[in-house]
């Protein structure tokens, strides 16, 4: 029933699994079970912006929230990339909408598809594309949450 799943991530205590659906420009949360089932989805936050309807009037660019690759970061916000706007929101906790990274112009963050944080301190930041012909490399502001191979 889920509208194009795209990126997954876990919560830090593995209580939950997060999914972007793409063609519904948001993103649900499932919590994990005993047994490794999954309970009902539920919506984590607003949707992230309009999507373009076939035969509807043209959206900006910029308002486009189709959802891609999704990141958790140390202090539990859900990185999401936003591919068509060119831009990556995070979803906190409290489930506000804050814009981390808007790049109108899509010169450098071009139809980013994936976020990841790596490096000694989690705080290298790494953005993939479906239309670049590189890998961005950045520093975040925030550590990303380590996975399980990355905890010593």
């Amino acid at each position: 029933g889920l509208k194009f799943p795209n990126g997954m991530a876990l919560s830090a205590d593995e209580a939950h699994l997060f999914c972007a659906q793409t063609s519904d420009a948001d993103v649900m949360r499932f919590a994990i079970l005993p047994g490794a089932k999954l309970g009902p989805g539920e919506r984590y936050g607003p949707a992230l912006g309009k999507l373009q309807e076939p035969g509807g009037a043209q959206v900006a660019m910029h308002d486009l929230g189709y959802t891609d690759g999704v990141g958790m970061d140390a202090e539990g916000n859900l990185w999401v990339c936003l591919p068509a706007a060119n831009k990556v929101v995070a979803i906190t906790p409290a489930l506000e909408v804050i814009t981390v990274i808007d790049d109108p112009s899509g010169e450098v963050v071009n139809h980013q598809t994936n976020i990841t944080w790596g490096g000694p301190d989690l705080k290298d930041l790494y953005i993939g594309s479906i239309r670049a012909g590189y890998v961005l490399k950045g520093r975040s502001p925030v550590a990303g949450q380590p996975h399980v191979h990355q905890l010593a």
